[in-house]
């Protein structure tokens, strides 16, 4: 019997052990925290000696008084006080209490993993004829996304790209996050240059038809015209051409095109041009010209001077 008891006790320690194995030892905690390692103790238990040790090292010892640390370094039950930590305080604490007798009667084992805090992080980003990359710049450290507040969902690598240019209500921040901190970085807008071109394909005259062609860089889902004859705005198609046709003087003005994308506008990119309609062409013949009275004297003058020299030559 006793041996069968013996197995199963070896059995169980095996099983606590593997057990362990599969868990992280450590309790992280951050660089200047504070923390209390809890002393285990029987209930009848009155202290004769108490030890805490860092990896094999006493850092306190009482027996009657303090020998080594101070007073303030545990608390009334025993249980070991550490503030202000730093790296080099990180490692695998142990206490032992004994009685009067000699025998154990307190425990503790924490193993502690000090680390720092992550940093607050940046974002920056770059502008391709299609797309946007955002780059979550900081430490290594787990990294998440957000838009307006607003989790990316599946977002969590350093760059993220986004199509097209976002519009410029949304703010994109990413956070750097480990086991005891995380940090936000400062909320950014993306302002990205369009290229926009936008011009007439040919003189128009009344009654004729004009096309007014609109492009951009990256190509927009639509674009929006504004035109001098309608108080709304006028949607056109991914081809950007706005056909005019039986043309009037009144649709002569100034033209104002803005791309638009499925996900909203780019609210300050837009592009003008002046159409001008020119009158529409007789259907042929000259205009005879009317002369002023000042003109009709200096033709009768000219023709009475030359009928005076024309007499004068008859008399010879």
């Amino acid at each position: 019997m006793d041996s069968l008891m013996k197995m199963v006790a070896v059995a169980l320690l095996v099983l606590w052990d593997v057990a362990q194995g599969n868990e992280d030892p450590c309790r992280y905690v951050a660089v200047g925290d504070s923390v209390t390692i809890s002393l285990q103790r029987s209930a009848d238990c009155v202290e004769s000696s108490l030890t805490w040790k860092l990896n094999s090292t006493d850092i306190f010892r009482r027996k009657q008084h303090v020998r080594l640390g101070k007073d303030s370094d545990v608390t009334s039950d025993g249980s070991l006080q550490l503030v202000d930590l730093q790296r080099h305080k990180s490692g695998e604490y142990k206490a032992e209490l004994y009685n009067a007798g000699g025998m154990i009667c307190g425990k503790a084992t924490e193993t502690l993993c000090v680390i720092e805090r992550v940093s607050k992080p940046s974002v920056t980003y770059t502008c391709s004829k299609d797309s946007v990359t955002l780059t979550c710049n900081g430490e290594e450290s787990d990294i998440k996304w957000s838009f307006n507040r607003l989790s990316m969902e599946g977002e969590f690598k350093k760059t993220v790209t986004v199509p097209g240019r976002p519009d410029h209500n949304v703010n994109y921040s990413c956070t750097a996050w480990d086991t005891v901190s995380e940090e936000t970085s400062d909320e950014l807008t993306i302002r990205c240059p369009v290229l926009l071109s936008m011009k007439v394909n040919q003189d128009v005259r009344e009654g004729g038809e004009v096309s007014i062609l609109c492009n951009s860089t990256p190509t927009a889902d639509q674009y929006i015209f504004r035109t001098p004859r309608s108080k709304h705005p006028v949607l056109v198609n991914a081809d950007g051409e706005f056909r005019l046709q039986e043309v009037t003087k009144d649709d002569g003005g100034l033209y104002t095109c803005q791309p638009r994308w499925t996900h909203g506008l780019y609210d300050d990119a837009n592009v003008t041009v002046q159409l001008r309609v020119l009158p529409n062409e007789g259907s042929g013949g000259v205009t005879p010209r009317v002369a002023s009275g000042t003109e009709n004297r200096l033709l009768l003058l000219a023709t009475h001077c030359w009928l005076l020299l024309y007499l004068l030559a008859l008399t010879d």
